[in-house]
């Protein structure tokens, strides 16, 4: 009974999953080759699988069960889940523990979570800042270019001796109006 147990689980580990020896022999249990290799890839496996069926087929449950079968029968066939997969869903798993733990205390020590709305709200106001502060810098930017590019023409056009005292005017201003703006980016 114990031989056809262990073939059973040469099958599955080896012929259907196509998982690495060196892989298994990480793990000698088959209690820790179930929960670590079968168990918790498959969790992060099917999330991962759930939203790229949502992704490519919104609206159409039966395209995105369809996507779904598919998706893990290639991602099983071709060997892709014992080879690549696991290593990766059982790091991916670890941190996203020990991310949820840094959060969970970080939010008991900073903020309670019936705050959680005004924390959103003050991040959102950061971000409108932000975002508006890089819009003037761009802006400003473009500005100066616009300037410099006039600057350059009037002095490749007009050498300092033989300027019209209109342009020479005009090309002073243009400075200045340049450093004005490059005050303001840089007072940003």
């Amino acid at each position: 009974m114990a031989l056809a147990i262990d073939d059973l689980i040469t099958i599955i580990f080896e012929n259907i999953l196509k998982i690495d020896p060196t892989l298994l022999s990480k793990y000698v249990s088959v209690e820790d080759q179930i929960i670590f290799l079968i168990f918790i890839p498959h969790i992060v496996l099917f999330l991962f699988i759930f939203g790229f069926m949502r992704v490519m087929a919104p609206g159409h449950k039966g395209l995105q069960y369809l996507v779904a079968i598919a998706s893990y029968v290639y991602l099983l066939s071709q060997g892709i889940y014992g080879k690549i997969l696991i290593p990766l869903f059982n790091t991916y798993l670890t941190v996203s523990i020990f991310l949820g733990l840094g959060f969970f205390v970080l939010s008991r020590l900073f903020f309670h979570p019936a705050q959680a709305s005004e924390v959103a709200s003050v991040a959102r106001a950061a971000a409108s800042k932000l975002t508006e502060r890089g819009k003037k810098e761009k802006h400003l930017e473009a500005e100066i270019r616009s300037l410099t590019r006039q600057i350059d023409n009037i002095e490749a056009t007009y050498p300092i001796a033989t300027r019209p005292r209109e342009v020479a005017a005009l090309h002073a201003q243009l400075i200045a109006k340049r450093s004005q703006k490059e005050q303001e980016l840089s007072d940003l």
